[in-house]
């Protein structure tokens, strides 16, 4: 009898406890709805873009709360919210203002703060306060999606941006933009082996989707570029090259390929055939002055044994004879290109390297135009 009033008491006690949580969470979410009635009213009035966009969040995120607790169980055990319909009515108009609120921000390059609206806009499309029917689609949710899982990553929370690039690429006018975010994404997020063969693949997939897009493949590249993915990265460039030889970021891939190998002359062919299909590409004329400068140093040492029995007779035929020369010349017109399609260095920091050639260039004309010293012989005369 002991234990079943024991019993009986500890249920009695639940249910006190439930029905005092119960009435507690009616009352927050009555206070809720007064607040929100209060803000709409504001909202109308006001004339300042800011203000109205900080109302407008204040009063979404807490019809949100409002909604949640007004829908928890009453003490019979039933959700019977009462303000859902109300607050539906008062707020569906106003919530496609988050956009243009969390666009304000993003031109003010406040991102953080864009973000937020962008989230809240999502919160809200999930929420049974704005849920619209089957027969209805929300025409913003992949370009909202698509910006907060680009500001997401730029802030760094790549699993959050992952999420959003995950409901981006269900529009079809977003998702190859959402794609390039999705796999970035995932290239930060890699931890395990596992992790980078999904990477892998997933990249595979978008370039054979898409193999006119730049981003995937270099992304593909960048990737194979890794130690440990020579013979990968070979076999890919092989298989492209024969799908598409005419396409000059292949070549220019071999041309690195070969770079990475010493094989300066392999290095060269392929990227002046790259060149030769493409020559806006500014990181190839690059690549192309590197090898011609790295070919230099090579045939330096072979150019400094002077044959003395066939000096040349001028200075510029001395230099014309030296291969090292030759290349540094090479060199110096390829970065003299460079200089004129990236003056300021935006996309490659080509200077040093300009600098290096030239002075070399320089120190070879001024040692061939130097005169040349002439040991002279004295017979000694004999002592009488």
């Amino acid at each position: 009898m002991r234990l079943v009033a024991f019993l009986f008491l500890q249920l009695a006690s639940i249910a006190v406890a439930y029905c005092s949580t119960s009435q507690d969470n009616q009352v927050s979410a009555d206070r809720l709805y007064t607040h929100i009635t209060r803000l709409v009213p504001q909202m109308e009035q006001t004339r300042d873009s800011v203000t109205y966009y900080q109302l407008l969040y204040q009063a979404l995120s807490k019809a949100l709360v409002c909604d949640s607790l007004d829908a928890l169980p009453n003490k019979k055990g039933k959700s019977d919210p009462r303000y859902r319909k109300q607050l539906s009515k008062l707020l569906r108009t106003q919530r496609q203002h988050l956009i243009d609120g969390g666009m304000m921000y993003y031109a003010r390059h406040d991102n953080p703060m864009a973000l937020r609206f962008f989230h809240l806009y999502l919160q809200t499309h999930s929420s049974p306060l704005f849920r619209l029917s089957d027969k209805q689609q929300d025409a913003y949710l992949g370009v909202v999606s698509y910006y907060a899982s680009l500001l997401a990553y730029g802030e760094k929370h790549f699993r959050e941006a992952d999420h959003y690039a995950d409901i981006a690429l269900n529009d079809s006018n977003m998702a190859e933009d959402a794609a390039e975010i999705k796999v970035n994404c995932m290239r930060e997020l890699m931890r395990t082996p596992l992790d980078s063969s999904r990477y892998e693949l997933a990249l595979l997939a978008l370039h054979d989707n898409a193999p006119d897009n730049a981003a995937y493949f270099h992304l593909l590249t960048d990737y194979l570029s890794r130690p440990g993915h020579e013979c990968e990265l070979e076999n890919f460039a092989k298989d492209e090259l024969a799908k598409d030889s005419l396409n000059a970021n292949i070549w220019s891939l071999w041309g690195e390929i070969y770079m990475r190998k010493h094989d300066w002359n392999g290095a060269i062919k392929a990227l002046e055939k790259a060149d030769t299909i493409d020559s806006t590409q500014v990181q190839v004329v690059y690549n192309i002055g590197i090898c011609w400068g790295e070919k230099a140093q090579e045939k330096w040492g072979k150019d400094s044994e002077d044959n003395v029995d066939n000096r040349p007779t001028t200075p510029e035929e001395a230099l014309k004879g030296k291969e090292s020369y030759v290349c540094l010349e090479n060199a110096g017109n390829a970065f003299r290109r460079v200089a004129l399609m990236d003056p300021r260095q935006t996309q490659v920091k080509w200077k040093e390297a300009a600098e290096h050639v030239e002075a070399a260039i320089q120190k070879m004309k001024d040692s061939a135009s130097a005169p040349t010293s002439k040991k002279t012989t004295h017979r000694r005369g004999r002592r009488r």
